[in-house]
Order: C-alpha cells, then structure tokens, then sequence
C-alpha cells in the first residue's frame, strides 16, 4: 500500500470513528448535567434531559414544562425566551 493510500485509508478511519466520539461526549454531557440538576433541585421531577446546540445549555423537560439549564453556573431558565 503506498503511502498517500495509507494516509487517505487513516483519515477515513477517523471521520468513521469521529461521529461515535462526539455521541459519547454529548452523552456524557447530558448525564453530568442531569446529576447536577438533581443535585441543586432535588424537588424538580426530571422527565428529561436534552443536549442543545448552544454549548453548556441542556433541554430539561420537567412537569409538562421546558426548562433550559447551564450546568457550569446553577442557572435555571424557563418561561417565554427571545
């Protein structure tokens, strides 16, 4: 196998593997979120936890109401946002 072949067959191997990398982190993130959430709320009924596109906000779904939460900072976000 020549070099530029061996080269082209790793990177098609990264961009495979990349995709499942990013699921995990993302996964990680949405659990490290939920704990935390828990833990500042413990009276909150969590019925889910979803990853946003904005960095360090999560989704969280919580008695028939859509809550954002950033985990990094404790703060809680809900009602009509723009």
């Amino acid at each position: 196998m020549k070099c530029h072949q061996r080269i082209a067959c790793c990177m098609l191997l990264l961009l495979l593997a990349a995709p499942p990398m990013a699921w995990a982190s993302a996964e990680d993130d949405r659990a490290e979120a939920e704990r935390a959430l828990r833990q500042l709320f413990p009276n909150l009924k969590v019925a889910a936890v979803h990853p946003t596109p904005v960095t360090g906000l999560v989704e969280v779904v919580a008695g028939g109401n859509v809550l954002y939460f950033a985990p990094a900072t404790g703060h809680l976000l809900f009602g009509e946002l723009w």
